[in-house]
């Protein structure tokens, strides 16, 4: 069954710190940031890199497909845009610009009951991108859990955190984000007995067992 694993960022519970639990990516970059900053100029993600259907099979769609954003995240023009393509043999070649859109979501993801330091950060999400109709995520899915990256770009260096609710299938997740101004990547993590114990969101990078997966 098909998942959009939404977050929604109007939390509907009391505010928690994680920072006892969860640092930030542990990874870093060589001026000493954060592995899972990406930067704010316009960022190739992958190329060239095969696309699985989510039985496991590869994906082939015969033909060039268009990869674009999801606009309940993103704002109609940058949904508009062509981020990237699979070829006919189903390898993905996916970039990332510099988010301008923030006037079409209101300034930015409404923070709702989390907290964020500074306060006024402006931040939009990609949760997956659209290919075809259906959804494009870069997850991992060994060890009986299930692992999403998700996209954040925001507009400053900022930490926000609390606890926000999850659509389909609804459930509460615990929220970390350590983000540098411009794109960051972010593991959502959905562990097996979820949504009796809560999913987690942290600042962090996707490791060997992520692939880039095309769910119909």
């Amino acid at each position: 069954m098909k998942k959009n694993y939404t977050i929604v960022f109007a939390a509907i519970a009391a505010l928690i710190v994680l920072c006892a639990f969860w640092s930030c990516d542990s990874g870093s970059d060589d001026d000493g940031g954060p592995s899972s900053a990406l930067g704010d100029k316009e960022i190739t993600l992958v190329e060239g890199v095969q696309v699985y259907n989510d039985d496991g099979s590869e994906y082939k769609p015969g033909s060039v497909q268009t990869v674009r954003a999801q606009s309940s995240q993103t704002g109609a023009s940058y949904a508009a845009l062509s981020l990237g393509s699979i070829d006919a043999d189903g390898k993905l070649t996916l970039n990332l610009p510099v988010f301008t859109q923030w006037s079409e979501i209101g300034g930015g993801e409404d923070l709702g009951q989390l907290a964020a330091d500074p306060p006024d950060v402006k931040f939009a999400e990609v949760s997956s991108f659209l290919v075809a109709g259906n959804d494009l995520r870069l997850q991992n899915n060994d060890g009986g859990r299930n692992q999403i990256i998700f996209y954040e770009y925001a507009d400053r260096d900022a930490h926000i955190y609390g606890q926000a609710t999850v659509n389909n299938p609804a459930g509460l997740v615990d929220i970390n984000l350590f983000l540098k101004k411009g794109w960051n990547s972010v593991i959502t993590d959905f562990p097996p007995d979820y949504p009796s114990s809560n999913s987690t969101m942290v600042t962090g990078s996707p490791d060997a067992g992520f692939k880039w997966v095309w769910d119909d």
